[in-house]
């Protein structure tokens, strides 16, 4: 990466392949990174920031291609899930290329300034506000199995309106196996020591160190921080728990406060493609002669997936812990129509399969 324009390739969180020229910019502040970076425009005139790993970073240490190839996976798992109602409060990728000399990964200009040159000067309302911003960004990505990883004043930004969470550089995604990250109390006892598999509840140590930290200051100790005075423990209990599972959810959190615990709707992409997929193993089975009598028609197979989706759905879903959409359910009409795309889709391929 120059100051020279350059052409830039790069894939989107979707995977389509674009090409752009870039002017490369001033570098941008943030705390939280380990990976530099940089501002930059595009040949359509859009503000960015570039973050990459330079040749000889890379040659130094090969962990930072991890760092860098954490945070695009989170990314784009985010993005994929969240569509054009993407959160306001999460950094958002605009595409990535993992497979050039000095991989990089292309985001949204960072809003504001960082956290920790701000939250000196709030006043009640600004540091209320910042708290519910922090709350609401990670109630999104626990909703779709992220750990942000890095929870910390540093992975924060304030535009003077909310929070943004950025810098997903440790990132990864529930249930998978920790790495050893940063070290006791800055992490939360478990990340620190590298045991167990990832939880939201990593998150909320940060949650609480973050919040601590509005009021009283970094915490300079290095045991379990304490909750402070009396007006704050209420505020506070639960989140410096021995184990992520004792911690409160982020929704929790939002109760406690008394603040809205709305979420945006999703989009699963592996359950928009689960009828195709499943008509596709029947017809391969059908051209070999493996199909069981009495196995369900392709037709069948299409509708009845679809409906059991939309009945699973609305039969497991526990009002206490799945957050309320601020957008209403898809209407029916639309819904039959994207069902008719998808079985007309799966028809045409299953005519070319048998055809062969």
């Amino acid at each position: 990466m120059t100051d020279q324009p350059e052409t830039l390739t790069y894939r989107d969180a979707h995977g389509r392949l674009h090409s752009a020229d870039f002017q490369f910019g001033e570098i941008v502040p943030s705390p939280g990174a380990a990976l530099p970076l940089r501002r930059v425009v595009d040949d359509r005139g859009r503000h960015l920031v570039c973050k990459h790993v330079p040749r000889d970073l890379g040659e130094r240490n090969s962990g930072f291609y991890d760092v860098l190839d954490r945070e695009v996976r989170a990314l784009t798992r985010l993005a994929q899930r969240f569509g054009l109602h993407y959160p306001r409060e999460l950094s958002e990728v605009v595409g990535y290329n993992v497979d050039v000399e000095e991989p990089f990964v292309l985001l949204r200009e960072y809003r504001g300034q960082p956290a920790e040159d701000a939250y000196p000067s709030f006043d009640d309302d600004q540091r209320r506000r910042f708290q519910i911003g922090v709350l609401r960004a990670l109630q999104h990505t626990a909703y779709v199995n992220v750990v942000h990883g890095a929870m910390s004043m540093d992975s924060l930004r304030w535009d003077g309106i909310t929070v943004q969470l950025v810098d997903f550089e440790s990132a990864g995604r529930t249930r998978e196996l920790r790495r050893r990250e940063g070290t006791f109390p800055r992490r939360a006892p478990e990340q620190a020591a590298g045991t167990g598999v990832q939880h939201p509840g990593d998150d909320m140590w940060g949650v609480g160190m973050v919040f601590r930290q509005l009021r009283l200051g970094p915490f300079l100790g290095d045991g379990f921080p304490d909750p402070g005075p009396e007006r704050m423990r209420a505020e506070l209990a639960g989140l410096f728990a021995e184990t992520a599972e004792q911690r409160p959810t982020a929704e929790q959190m939002l109760l406690r406060i008394r603040a809205t615990s709305s979420m945006i709707p999703d989009v699963d992409p592996d359950e928009q493609l689960k009828p195709g997929r499943q008509a596709f193993e029947i017809a391969s089975a059908r051209k070999r002669g493996d199909v069981e009598p009495g196995a369900p028609s392709i037709a069948t197979a299409v509708a009845g997936s679809d409906h059991s989706n939309h009945r699973d759905a609305a039969t497991s879903a526990d009002p206490r812990t799945v957050p309320s959409p601020m957008i209403g359910e898809r209407s029916p009409v639309l819904r039959y129509a994207i069902a008719s795309v998808v079985v007309l889709t799966v028809v045409l391929v299953v005519f070319f399969l048998v055809t062969q």
